[in-house]
């Protein structure tokens, strides 16, 4: 028997900014028990739990770190039992020259938005293969269409991609589906000092999209039982075509 809203688990990691904030609010108000795990924001984290004391469960860890794969997975499957959909959502931006990237950034780069959306889906896995449940697969247009100044980026976001064709391989026998998601630009804090003007007039739809846009797909692959399993979509205004 599947479960309704009022007992699936969702797991976001960066839930408390831009698209991982507008996705964990809307999961809660339709009704699903959500974990989200964050690096900072603290405040934001705090009032969510005011508003949803009973439906929400923070982790406060940095994704880098092996230790808050297991810690946040292990914790979260002792308050709500194990998760039935994961949204790897955490990520960093850096815009920059690659002759003028120092390697401390790429170093903390690739940690977080390759190795650390790896190890929380090695920890979630377990879970998610009792539930036969979704991992999502939050990536960037970028990372199969690529931009200049932001190299190191695209990589980490292409590794993404083919995380979730890998998986959607590796884990469909069981009855887990895999999807991506490749946002174009977002009216996020994350593109705040990006100068969008020449960004914009490359997009048909001349706009950013808006965190809320990327949501209702999100619900959408959550809520419908499709077929889909392995592709990342992109939503972009056009970007990408």
């Amino acid at each position: 028997m599947s479960k309704n809203k009022t007992n699936k688990t969702i797991a976001i990691t960066g839930g408390t900014r831009g698209i991982g904030y507008a996705t964990a609010i809307s999961l809660l108000k339709t009704g699903f028990q959500v974990g989200i795990c964050y690096l900072n924001s603290h405040e934001a984290a705090l009032e969510m739990v005011k508003q949803y004391p009973k439906q929400l469960y923070i982790f406060q860890g940095d994704i880098a770190d092996p230790k808050t794969a297991e810690q946040f997975s292990q914790e979260l499957s002792v308050h709500f039992g194990p998760i039935d959909i994961l949204i790897n959502n955490a990520a960093i931006s850096h815009y920059s020259l690659l002759t003028e990237s120092f390697q401390h950034d790429l170093k903390r780069l690739f940690q977080v938005n390759v190795l650390g959306t790896l190890q929380i889906t090695k920890a979630f896995i377990p879970q998610i293969l009792k539930t036969k449940g979704l991992i999502i697969n939050i990536s960037s247009v970028w990372g199969h269409k690529g931009a200049s100044c932001e190299t190191p980026y695209s990589m980490t976001k292409g590794a993404i991609n083919q995380l979730t064709s890998s998986l959607a391989k590796e884990l469909g026998p069981n009855g887990v589906r895999t999807i991506g998601i490749a946002p174009g630009l977002i009216d996020t804090d994350m593109n705040i000092d990006l100068e969008l003007d020449s960004f914009i007039d490359k997009i048909p739809l001349k706009r950013p999209g808006q965190p809320e846009e990327v949501v209702q797909l999100i619900l959408y692959l959550i809520e419908k039982d499709t077929y889909l399993n392995g592709i990342t979509i992109a939503i972009d205004g056009g970007y990408s075509i």
